[in-house]
């Protein structure tokens, strides 16, 4: 072969070894939060020797330690419980969650729901009316792996931003017995912004 051959061709693989890296790095940059997501799901979901209950049970006593959480059906009944793991997971946007009201299990069910759905991509609706039917145990299961897998993508690949409008948004047409606690959960938001 001829020395300009010869250059050529080493040129020509040195390139093609350069396209082949850099196509790999950008195949990666694109990959690696998805797998990243695969991993922490797995990780976090895969606990030897416990049930997908107990593992959920854990998982929502770890975030909400303020509510004292033994059984998923009874204590998530009142949706104060929900509300505060959508403020562990989506910080701001249910700030004062301990100040709604348990007596309305309903709206408190639904306010969860808009929240999961407005921040988290949850769409499945959670109705205080579905969780006491018979098959509510499973709606609440379904709904919290719902909830577990979303806070783990939005962890990883981001999620809307919780500004003031969208929280008052999510609320929509929620109204509970008093106009101060909605105000309250609104000063206290900008409070945390600030």
């Amino acid at each position: 072969m001829s020395r300009t051959r010869q250059e050529f061709l080493i040129k020509w693989l040195s390139l093609l070894a350069c396209s082949v890296w850099l196509w790999w790095v950008e195949l990666w940059d694109l990959c690696y939060p998805y797998l990243y997501l695969v991993w922490m799901y797995i990780t976090s979901s895969v606990i030897r020797g416990q049930s997908e209950e107990k593992c959920l049970l854990t998982w929502v006593q770890d975030l909400v330690p303020t509510r004292n959480v033994i059984d998923l059906d009874r204590d998530l009944a009142d949706g104060v419980t929900l509300c505060g793991l959508m403020q562990a997971l989506v910080p701001g946007t249910c700030p004062r969650h301990d100040l709604l009201p348990p007596d309305q299990p309903a709206g408190n069910i639904r306010l969860a729901s808009r929240l999961a759905s407005t921040f988290l991509g949850v769409t499945q609706d959670l109705a205080w009316e579905r969780m006491q039917g018979r098959d509510g145990h499973r709606t609440l299961m379904r709904f919290l792996r719902n909830l577990r897998y979303s806070s783990l993508k939005r962890e990883v690949l981001g999620g809307p931003a919780v500004t003031h409008d969208s929280v008052v948004e999510a609320l929509g047409d929620y109204q509970p017995n008093t106009k101060e606690i909605v105000d309250l959960l609104i000063q206290s938001y900008m409070r945390q912004k600030q």
